[in-house]
């Protein structure tokens, strides 16, 4: 079965001053998380694992944007849990990075960086690089808003040089801008 498409959250939102989430336009967004609701309603109806988790991990994300952390914690973890039982290492870290940005978001830090911490320790094991650069740029933003700039600088230096490897011009700029936050703080004394 075909997979439905779901908005784009991306084209939905935009960055607040601490660098996260949020919706562009209120009513646009709850039309859209209505509509990944639906999907997700599908996904258990016809018990596709991939549909599912697919649909959990978007309303998931969606529900954080908008501030509604106690579904999206259930949602993004019914995800995690799913990439457990299938046996998929990679997306077992995506969701890790997930549940710590839920985290970052409702200022639990200490559970942020420990979440990251255990998603850097997954890929090194499981030799899965392509989340490190994710990983280190969460990090370096959990840090800067736990008040830790300093420590979040050298994070988040490694993780722009990974990106300008990449050439991901989107994420480069996204860590840039991550990076000038945490040495504007750095600079503050904050």
């Amino acid at each position: 079965m075909k997979l439905a498409p779901l908005p784009d959250l991306e084209a939905l939102t935009t960055m607040d001053e601490r660098l996260r989430q949020v919706p562009r336009d209120a009513v646009l967004f709850a039309k859209a998380l209505a509509t990944g609701e639906q999907e997700l309603a599908l996904a258990r109806a016809v018990a596709d694992p991939v549909r599912l988790r697919r649909a959990l991990v978007w309303c998931g994300t969606a529900h954080r944007i908008a501030g509604a952390y106690e579904p999206a914690e259930h949602q993004l973890r019914e995800a995690l849990e799913l990439a457990r039982d299938a046996g998929d290492t990679a997306q077992l870290i995506g969701m890790t990075i997930r549940l710590a940005e839920l985290d970052r978001c409702r200022d639990a830090f200490p559970t942020a960086e420990t979440l990251l911490q255990l998603a850097l320790r997954l890929g090194e094991r499981h030799g899965i690089g392509t989340y490190r650069d994710v990983a280190l740029q969460h990090l370096g933003k959990t840090l800067t808003d736990a008040g830790k700039p300093d420590a979040a600088i050298t994070l988040l230096e490694e993780a722009l040089e990974i990106r300008q490897q990449k050439g991901a011009s989107t994420l480069v700029e996204s860590t840039l801008q991550a990076l000038d936050r945490a040495r504007e703080l750095a600079g503050s004394g904050a």
